[in-house]
């Protein structure tokens, strides 16, 4: 097995366990809470209090649905791009995905990951599996660089030689410096953008990350 199949293999297992203990977090939270649902409609429900208490907790079960649902899509798409490596990548989607799959580290220090897509389609190369592991790379080496309750924003541009997607860090609103180049995870990141044929920037002293995604021949706006 190479280097990369390793690598993948690596990313494969990691991204599925946080998966999976996110899945078992969201039913545990759906389960208590349709367990409190059902004590208080055993209640007296003609004064508000408990119709605001039972609404609030129906509205806590839509919550965590969504968010199973979107931990449900991206464990299949992981899936599907270790069963056909040859499927498109459109990087607004695989930026998303990654977003999902971080939730579980960022949380841990009550960080969030928020992606603004490009407004066009971004086609880029390398197989799909191979763009989110340089993502993720990237991004888990930037978490690991923010401070708590920091959020890390990761953000698609329009393509000039290639597909940029920044990431940047800040707390409270000011933008926080990282230097991704000092942590031992560097060499994985870098290794994994060097796999898919990206290339890597750093701008703004030390507060972005850039990773620049080679195009398809087809390029940018497919379908917009």
């Amino acid at each position: 097995m190479s280097i990369s199949d390793s690598r993948r293999v690596e990313f494969v297992a990691r991204v599925t366990a946080d998966m999976a203990h996110e899945l078992r977090n969201v039913l545990a939270i759906v389960k208590e809470t349709a367990g409190l649902i059902g004590d208080l409609t055993t209640l007296d429900t003609s004064n508000s209090p408990d119709h605001d208490k039972i609404m609030n907790l129906v509205a806590r079960v839509q919550r965590q649905a969504d968010r199973g649902a979107k931990l449900t899509d991206v464990v299949h798409q992981v899936v599907r791009s270790c069963e056909d490596p040859g499927l498109p990548t459109e990087l607004n989607q695989a930026a998303a995905h990654v977003a999902v799959m971080s939730c579980r580290q960022a949380r841990k220090k009550r960080q969030s990951v928020q992606v603004t897509p490009c407004d066009d389609e971004l086609h880029v190369l390398g197989r799909r599996l191979g763009v989110y592991v340089a993502l993720h790379a990237a991004t888990e080496c930037c978490l690991g660089l923010l401070p708590e309750s920091a959020v890390l924003a990761v953000n698609l541009r329009p393509p000039t030689d290639g597909a940029p997607v920044d990431l940047m860090g800040s707390l409270g609103g000011i933008a926080v410096r990282i230097q991704p180049t000092r942590t031992p995870s560097w060499d994985s990141v870098r290794d994994a953008v060097a796999d898919i044929g990206a290339s890597l920037q750093a701008g703004n002293g030390n507060r972005i990350l850039r990773i620049v995604f080679p195009l398809t021949s087809a390029g940018q706006g497919i379908g917009s």
